[in-house]
């Protein structure tokens, strides 16, 4: 299992973005509802920042973010892994990610902490994988 790296900046970033347009629902009209759903939100986000994995079992890369994002890809069909800064939204908490394309012509972005030994295991497993 592979956790994803965490910028500290996007989590404050984040947080504060949902502090800065939740302040008027807590401050100026304080009610239940938007107490609820801003703790909601927060839950929500909390799980996002301790739930974004990626496990590589057998010829399977599985891919867990948060309570609603659970995907499922074959090792055998990557052709290429690269470095990239994308800002793309994707399963991945800091922006030192790693693109990796799919015969398919599919592409998944992600941030594994151990980026060399995740990209190790991978090309253990499907030999045919260039690295860019």
């Amino acid at each position: 299992m592979y956790r994803s790296k965490i910028d500290v900046w996007l989590v404050l970033f984040v947080f504060g973005v949902c502090l800065l347009f939740s302040m008027p629902l807590l401050f100026i009209q304080f009610s239940w509802v938007g107490f609820i759903m801003i703790s909601m939100t927060i839950l929500f986000l909390l799980d996002l920042f301790f739930n974004t994995r990626y496990i590589v079992a057998d010829t399977v890369l599985y891919v867990r973010c948060g309570i609603f994002l659970k995907s499922t890809y074959h090792i055998e069909l990557i052709t290429e892994i690269l470095d990239t800064k994308s800002i793309m939204n994707a399963p991945a908490l800091s922006l030192d990610r790693i693109k990796i394309v799919f015969k398919d012509k599919g592409e998944l972005i992600i941030s594994p902490v151990r980026k060399s030994y995740f990209i190790r295991t991978l090309t253990t497993i499907n030999t045919e994988i260039r690295i860019t």
